[in-house]
């Protein structure tokens, strides 16, 4: 963690995790169950759950890591709340800009329900008066 902050103060963007250092904090244990797991696809858009808050993105990749088990999902958040470019331990898995891409388990994304607002609920009906 203070080499990552130390990285970053330097003006350095870490693209991934030190191989030396696991993927996730050593206390995860969240595992991926196949309720619902069908709805995330590539192309789904996401909502990623932080400790804080909810953060919209785009599930970018789906699969298994050689080095730990399970499904993972890697989201491209719509800005920058996240800690990689897409790639993990030197190998790529989606593009996105560096701080925009997170790996996760399945629990901690839920699906976006798409909001619509008033603005656009303003050109819709414009477009459908014409």
């Amino acid at each position: 963690l203070f080499e990552l902050r130390d990285r970053r103060a330097r003006g350095e963007e870490p693209s991934s995790p030190p191989p030396d250092r696991p993927l996730m904090g050593a206390g995860w244990t969240a595992q991926c169950t196949a309720e619902g797991a069908d709805d995330i696809q590539v192309g789904v858009r996401v909502n990623y759950k932080t400790s804080a808050r909810l953060e919209p993105g785009t599930v970018r990749f789906r699969g298994n890591f050689s080095f730990c088990p399970g499904t993972w999902f890697g989201v491209e958040l719509d800005r920058r709340a996240g800690n990689c470019d897409g790639s993990v331990r030197g190998r790529r898995y989606f593009n996105c800009l560096p701080g925009q891409g997170v790996f996760c388990r399945m629990d901690k994304l839920a699906l976006l329900t798409q909001r619509v607002t008033k603005g656009e609920k303003l050109v819709r009906q414009l477009e459908e008066e014409k």
